[in-house]
């Protein structure tokens, strides 16, 4: 557990950000990013009418429609540790296919969704030494009963629902804990409890927030709006401040998508307490976002975030240096 302790933590911040989702309000801004005043405001943008100017930047989820997504997550951590001469070099590659879509709407205009996973990898290199290798299309061989290997599989097949409220926030999670009881979670496994940092249910229900980053309304190219979160996560909560662009038309496998641009700054929340001593020092998110109106959802999505931690480890204090690329994409829409 210990070769692997620190990149696994690092990777559970990377899943907890990879929707960059979490309840909050978009605070609308103008087309030079500047602060929106009454011109610009989200009640006078939301009447403006349709054009080949404007897009409708809301996640619909009609009910009945099922996307099947797929996430790709690539970390590189680099940690300087005294007395050796070069620093420990950690990579994860995690790759995720799952199914999510609405299967009921709620009298507040809202939705209830099913989330599935069906297959993932998972893999972790120190130092160019295969630490952990998964890939849930292979047969299981010799798992040893309290590794993460026998959770990740396990996870492939129950489902989750989320329940959405009318902006497509998330408000609810449920069938996590019944999720964990099915696949056997040991709380007093060491591994295991490396894998709770990994898909907490706060990191879940990352995966039915894509809602949370539009702004719910009507959208002109060269426009811009920003939005604020705090974050939860295994290990600790994190502040995320973004701006998105609406820079313009660009077609994506065969959809007309608007092409969104995002920049901004993570942190770690002021105040927050966590059972791992780690600290954001300097975080940088950025990337693109592909979002089909028409469909109601994203369509591709590249983020690159980069981050220098603080890590108390022992007497020891540890400042690994973080980037992680984040690939989300479409496969396939059915009803």
């Amino acid at each position: 557990m210990k070769k692997t302790a620190i990149v696994l933590l690092s990777a559970a911040l990377g899943c907890a950000l990879w929707a960059g989702c979490s309840k909050s309000k978009p605070a609308p801004v103008g087309a030079d990013g500047a602060g929106a005043g009454a011109s610009t405001s989200t009640a006078s943008a939301a009447a403006a009418p349709a054009s080949g100017n404007t897009a409708d930047m809301r996640v619909k989820w009609p009910v009945g429609t099922k996307y099947s997504m797929r996430m790709e997550l690539v970390q590189s951590v680099e940690t300087k540790v005294p007395n050796m001469p070069e620093p420990v070099v950690q990579k994860v590659n995690i790759s995720q296919n799952f199914d999510i879509g609405a299967i009921k709407e709620l009298p507040n205009g809202g939705r209830e969704l099913e989330m599935q996973f069906k297959s993932q990898t998972l893999e972790v290199d120190q130092n160019g030494t295969e630490a952990l290798k998964f890939d849930s299309s292979e047969p299981a061989t010799q798992e040893p009963a309290d590794s993460i290997k026998p959770l990740l599989r396990k996870m492939i097949g129950p489902k989750i629902y989320y329940t959405t409220t009318a902006t497509g926030s998330v408000d609810k999670v449920e069938g996590v804990d019944a999720m964990m009881n099915q696949m056997g979670f040991n709380r007093k496994s060491q591994e295991q409890a490396m894998f709770k940092q990994l898909f907490s249910e706060e990191t879940l229900k990352r995966y039915g927030e894509f809602g949370d980053m539009m702004p719910n309304r009507e959208v002109k190219v060269g426009e811009s709006w920003s939005v604020n979160r705090t974050i939860p996560t295994g290990v600790g909560d994190i502040t995320t401040d973004m701006k998105y662009t609406f820079k313009k038309w660009d077609p994506q496998s065969g959809r007309r998508c608007a092409l969104i641009a995002t920049t901004g700054d993570l942190a770690s929340a002021p105040g927050g307490t966590t059972a791992t001593p780690i600290k954001i020092e300097k975080g940088k998110m950025g990337g693109d976002i592909w979002f089909d109106p028409e469909l109601g959802m994203v369509v591709n999505e590249n983020i690159t975030e980069d981050m220098t931690l603080k890590v108390t480890a022992g007497t020891q204090n540890l400042t690994p240096q973080i980037n992680q690329r984040i690939h989300i994409s479409l496969l396939d829409v059915s009803h």
